[in-house]
């Protein structure tokens, strides 16, 4: 089972954004309030504009009583009637890497994760590289470190990019009046939900349907396109 703190990245975010910027503002009753859930003293330092991990896994307080998190947000809610927008930039600095294709992000970021697993085991994945194999998974690694640097193809390193695959998709099959395609991308589009609430910014991690689903929806709008 995840901790709870794991859905409460946004609000998070928000209330360590507003801290920030309007912390000058923040009263003695809100003050206890939030310190109730996150330690106050900690949150500012902590506070990574595209992740959520630094306040949500190093503030956060796990002995808090349901009555803490309900005054602390009451306190969120009254915070947003005071600065919206500070609200809306928390959010959107942790999820516009997966629309804007100009931004890299960390596409490599779980590569030695990956590598300590099926190199070694860690006592629940059991998957080994064959010793005779390793010299060309370090080549073909290398080969991919370099794409990222070469033009048009280092576009595929971008999660924006495939962000934009699935929406041309998509209004393809509206504008050709296929809706009935829309179903088959359902599960891609749904995933837009999900980068929009991710806890990280671009994280490749949260876009892999959008990646291993290019190429099935570009097949299913122009499926669309030669049915008009």
């Amino acid at each position: 089972p995840g901790s709870v703190r794991e859905k409460y990245s946004i609000p998070f975010q928000q209330t360590a954004r507003y801290m920030r910027e309007y912390g000058e503002e923040i009263t003695l009753e809100e003050k206890s309030a939030i310190d109730k859930i996150l330690i106050y003293d900690s949150v500012v330092n902590l506070y990574n504009p595209q992740t959520a991990d630094n306040v949500k896994f190093y503030a956060y307080r796990n002995n808090h009583t349901q009555e803490d998190m309900q005054n602390y947000f009451k306190t969120w809610f009254r915070m947003l009637w005071k600065h919206p927008g500070v609200y809306v930039e928390a959010a959107m600095n942790e999820c516009f890497g997966f629309f804007y294709p100009g931004f890299l992000g960390n596409w490599t970021n779980y590569y030695e994760f990956s590598s300590n697993i099926h190199n070694y085991g860690d006592g629940f994945f059991e998957i080994y590289h064959p010793d005779e194999h390793l010299e060309l998974k370090s080549k073909i690694t290398e080969w991919a470190m370099n794409f990222e640097y070469i033009p048009f193809l280092k576009m595929l390193y971008r999660s924006g990019s495939y962000m934009w695959i699935l929406l041309w998709s998509a209004g393809m099959v509206i504008i050709c009046k296929k809706k009935k395609y829309l179903i088959a991308l359902s599960p891609m589009l749904i995933t837009i939900l999900v980068l929009i609430t991710s806890p990280y910014n671009a994280n490749t991690r949260y876009a892999l349907p959008l990646i291993f689903g290019a190429v099935f929806e570009i097949g299913i709008a122009l499926k669309a396109i030669k049915e008009v």
